[in-house]
Order: structure tokens, then sequence, then C-alpha cells
């Protein structure tokens, strides 16, 4: 990853923590603004972390913030009625080449200070500093999530670590949508007969779609966790992806894919089907010979 090597080891930590809560059992679009408040106040300090869903076709703008405010209303009105004005604040997930960006990207802070959107949005709702990360997603939707605190600016270091956050909420974001179309517990082995996966590796990648760690997954199939995890690399590399959460999510996509030819699809399911019932039969025989 880019700045690892650069980045203090608590920082790098709290990123990986961060990953961890965000993709744990149960992430769908219902959970998905709140886990990614957590997970971007998890690897930043802020004051208040927001999450906003614009869906370009109805022009529906929903927005999640993590703390209580009194006066929270009147600051959205006030966001609302001049964030067309300034680039930072037009749910343009371009206007920084798609990276994340801070206030100071564009404005002195007192520069800031004497803005229109600044007086009646930031300072009614106590803050001072604003950066934003836009997170990908479909092309009808924009997402962005917003970091707002008092007093520091946010600085470049900041930067890195939103930028190493940005891809996982990315991500996050398509395996939320992936299981609106099919929910992880209905997926089975034989959803991955077109791939290149051998039974086993199938079966492992289904454990993990449910959210099980690899010790979990080999005290399941009664194998050693060393061996999940090289079953595990040969997933990752016949899916072409390189970590757990990737490969959860090209799995979601697989199995929720609906125009492969039924036929072709029913003969490979059948053959999986097959080998698994010979493997479970090998298996049982094993034990009654050793009983």
């Amino acid at each position: 990853m880019p700045y690892r090597d650069a980045m203090r080891e608590d920082h790098w930590q709290r990123l990986q923590n961060s990953v961890t809560r965000l993709f744990r059992s149960g992430l769908r679009l219902e959970t998905f603004m709140s886990r990614t408040a957590k997970a971007v106040r998890g690897t930043i300090d802020c004051d208040l972390c927001t999450v906003g869903v614009l869906d370009l076709r109805s022009r529906n703008l929903k927005v999640y913030y993590d703390e209580q405010h009194a006066d929270f209303s009147q600051a959205m009105e006030g966001y609302a009625a001049h964030m067309h004005k300034y680039p930072l604040f037009r749910f343009d997930p371009w206007v920084a080449e798609g990276k994340p960006f801070l206030r100071s990207d564009f404005y002195s802070e007192r520069q800031f200070r004497d803005l229109d959107i600044y007086s009646d949005c930031f300072r009614v709702a106590g803050v001072s500093e604003h950066a934003a990360i836009p997170i990908f997603t479909d092309k009808n939707t924009i997402v962005f999530a917003g970091l707002e605190r008092s007093g520091r600016s946010f600085s470049d270091e900041d930067r890195e670590r939103l930028t190493l956050l940005q891809p996982h909420l990315t991500n996050a974001r398509r395996t939320a949508l992936a299981c609106s179309k099919i929910k992880p517990e209905n997926i089975q082995e034989e959803h991955f007969a077109m791939t290149e996966l051998s039974a086993r590796e199938a079966e492992v990648l289904t454990w993990m779609i449910r959210g099980k760690t690899h010790a979990e997954i080999g005290a399941l199939l009664r194998l050693r966790t060393q061996t999940i995890k090289g079953y595990a690399q040969n997933v990752y590399q016949k899916l072409g992806v390189d970590n757990r959460h990737a490969a959860i999510l090209r799995a979601l996509e697989i199995a929720s894919f609906e125009s492969v030819p039924k036929l072709l699809l029913q003969v490979k399911r059948a053959k999986i089907k097959a080998r698994l019932k010979l493997r479970q039969n090998s298996q049982s025989g094993l034990r009654q010979n050793r009983l």
C-alpha cells in the first residue's frame, strides 16, 4: 500500500481495525452509512462525520451524521442553500480527481470563514474544518463521507490515511449493493460453478462470505488453519483479487449474476454437487474405518 512505510504504527493499526469492523458480518445498505461513519472516525479524529448518498435520478439526498446536534437541521438548511456555489461542497466526486480532499486545498482559513456557507452552516454546527472522501459506486448514485472538526486543521497525514481508507469504503458500498441482490446466507458452493474454483475452494469461499475466519472454517471442515489460508490464496488468485474483502465482493457479484446460460450452469452445479457428495462419503468411510 502507498504511504505504509511512512505511517505511524498506531495510525496504521487504527486503519486496520476500522476496515475489519467495516466488513464484519451484517454489512448491508441499511448499515453502510453508519459503518462508514464509524470507519472514518476510527481512522481520523473528528468531531462529526456525515455520510451523504445522492440519487441522481430522483435528486434525493440522504444524510447520516454520527453525532446529535441541536442545531444540525438549521446547519443543513444553510448547507443546502449554498453548496452549489462551491466546488468542494457540490457533490462532485471528481473535484479533486476522485481523491480525498481538504478545506485547505481550496481556501485559506481566513477565506473559508468569510464564506456564507461557513456562517450559515459550519459556524452553526460548531465546526470550522472540513475534509471529504468520494466513495465510488453505481452510475446513478454519488456517495461522500465528510469529516468536520473545530480547531486543528486536517493535515496531509490525515489525507494519506483517508486515501488508504477510500478503496475499502468503495468496496464496502459495492458489497452492500451486492448483498441487496442476494443474501450471503443463501449463497452455496454451486454459485461458483462457472469459475475456475475447485469444489473445496468454493466451499471455503462460501464460508468466508458468511463471515467465518480462517480458524473457524478450519474447525468446520476439520482442516488446519494454514491449509484454509492456502485455499484462500488460491481463491484470490483465481478471482483476480488480492485480499479477503475483494474476494467476498467478487463472489457476491458472481452469485447475483443471472445471465449465465441456465443449462450449462445446471450441468456445472451438478458436477460440483457430485464432487462434494463423493468427498463427504469418503470422509464418512474414513471415520468408520477408524472406529
